[in-house]
């Protein structure tokens, strides 16, 4: 293994400086693509876009650029808003973040637009999933000197709110149309499914975050259950998902890619907890959140 290491780091100290420059801008180009919350809007369009396909609904562009903007929107709002050390808990932008900025401006401006090619349904549904995701980061004043802390600040609370509003807006969004009430068997049972399958990816991420919400005296649940016992809940989890999805009497168009889908994240879950791949650079938001587009596009591969 180690001659193998030194003859790939001598293969690549070799290589001509056009594809140094080439592999430069690459990684350049990928950091970019990660900080600027791109990738991970991605994911949700992706995911959106499995789930017309498995319920057979018509698949509206706005709507997949709601869901682009929305995720890219909110994502983004925890890196240049910061609370004041003094005085009234109020937000104000933070110096700097150029790229953060226009983004977020960018994506408010487009959501604006949007808002007019969406049902009555689907806005009153989306209202209440920004009414989360934004309080999720920012605190909610109800006075000149008190406030609600951002939800995400709630012992064990933020986990099922990423979990909720991300199989909320990639599954119950997308399909709603004469009536806010969902009876459909099939787009429930892929809700549950989608919840399920967020809360284990979130999971790690808990863990990732463990010395900073013990700085600031957040228990959650990965610190209550520990790292063994949260390996395991991830492990459990994705093994029911499987059995699920193999053994339930409702039929999901495209079946057999979301059983592999899901066979390829217990796999990978393996992976995530070993204590290695935690020195991985991206890591988390690379390969973890990689995975829910790599669900939307294993489902959508099966249309060709």
């Amino acid at each position: 293994m180690k001659a193998l290491l030194i003859f790939f780091q001598s293969f690549f100290r070799n290589l001509p400086p056009k594809w140094v420059q080439g592999a430069n801008r690459f990684e350049k180009g990928l950091h970019l693509l990660l900080r600027s919350q791109i990738w991970i809007a991605a994911g949700a369009v992706w995911a959106t876009f499995a789930t017309c396909l498995q319920t057979e609904k018509k698949i509206h562009l706005s709507l997949l650029w709601v869901i682009f903007f929305a995720t890219l929107l909110t994502y983004n709002l925890f890196i240049f808003w910061y609370e004041k050390k003094q005085g009234f808990p109020f937000f104000m932008l933070q110096k700097g973040e150029k790229m953060g900025k226009i983004i977020l401006l960018s994506s408010t401006c487009a959501l604006s637009g949007l808002v007019f090619l969406m049902s009555a349904n689907q806005l009153l549904f989306l209202i209440h999933l920004g009414f989360l995701s934004i309080f999720y980061t920012l605190p909610l004043p109800l006075s000149s000197r008190w406030a609600i802390p951002p939800l995400r600040k709630i012992p064990y609370l933020k986990i099922f709110i990423v979990a909720y509003v991300w199989a909320s807006s990639t599954v119950i969004f997308p399909t709603l149309e004469e009536n806010l009430w969902i009876d459909d068997p099939i787009i429930l049972q892929l809700f549950f499914q989608r919840l399920l399958w967020i809360f284990a990816i979130t999971l790690p991420f808990d863990l990732r975050d463990a010395d900073s919400d013990s700085q600031q005296s957040l228990p959650t649940l990965a610190q209550h259950l520990g790292k063994k016992r949260v390996s395991f809940l991830v492990f459990f989890l994705f093994s029911f998902l499987i059995l699920w999805e193999i053994l339930a009497p409702i039929q999901i168009k495209f079946r057999a890619p979301q059983v592999i889908s899901f066979v390829f994240m217990l796999l990978f879950s393996i992976f995530a907890q070993h204590t290695q791949s935690q020195r991985i650079a991206h890591y988390h938001v690379l390969f973890l959140d990689g995975m829910i587009s790599g669900y939307g596009i294993l489902i959508s591969l099966t249309l060709f």
